[in-house]
């Protein structure tokens, strides 16, 4: 069990719900205030959580994927890569949908396309063709759906999309303390 703490601000309510889950996913809904979240392990898995940095309490859904090595019951420190979608996506087309591990950014935690020159590298698009990897990578994968507006990007006045929850600077006193992971560095480049 891992705290996964709602995200609190003081930072205007801007509205009144994101755009839902794509696809029918269910999310876990937020943990109730001062309790831990139960982490899946092994497998693609979508998770609710509450902030005040999108509006007035509005949930931010989010998949993830934490590989067996990275197992908080394990007491290891493992590092967070987030994986942003485009405009006009949704979070499934980084990890897929949760209980699913067929996502090539999960595959790359164990398998490897062949090392050395290759004549036709299209033919590794697919990781089912991959090799397995000389040791897993270990990384735990976060992709919050970053379409809080309907239609996605909004390009006038008032249909600003909202990445306050994944901003860096908010990384930088946010995710560490609910998973064990080093704290960045962004302030070197921000």
């Amino acid at each position: 069990m891992v705290a996964l703490a709602g995200a609190g601000g003081t930072t205007p309510a801007r509205a009144d719900a994101p755009v839902p889950a794509p696809g029918g996913i269910t999310c876990a809904p937020p943990p109730a205030s001062g309790t831990a979240a139960t982490v899946t392990v092994g497998q693609v898995a979508c998770q609710e959580l509450t902030t005040h940095l999108l509006g007035n309490g509005v949930s931010a859904p989010f998949e993830y994927y934490v590989p067996p090595q990275c197992d908080p019951a394990l007491g290891v420190r493992c590092p967070v890569l987030y994986l942003l979608h485009g405009f006009g996506g949704d979070y499934t087309e980084m990890l897929g949908k949760p209980g699913t591990t067929s996502s090539a950014w999960i595959q790359a935690e164990t398998k490897q396309p062949p090392a050395g020159f290759e004549s036709h590298p299209w033919d590794y698009a697919d990781p089912a063709k991959w090799q397995p990897a000389p040791s897993d990578l270990g990384i735990i994968l976060v992709a919050p759906l970053g379409q809080t507006l309907a239609g996605g990007y909004g390009p006038q006045g008032g249909m600003d999309s909202y990445y306050a929850d994944w901003n860096p600077r908010y990384a930088l006193g946010g995710d560490q303390q609910r998973y064990p992971t080093p704290p960045p560095k962004f302030e070197s480049f921000i």
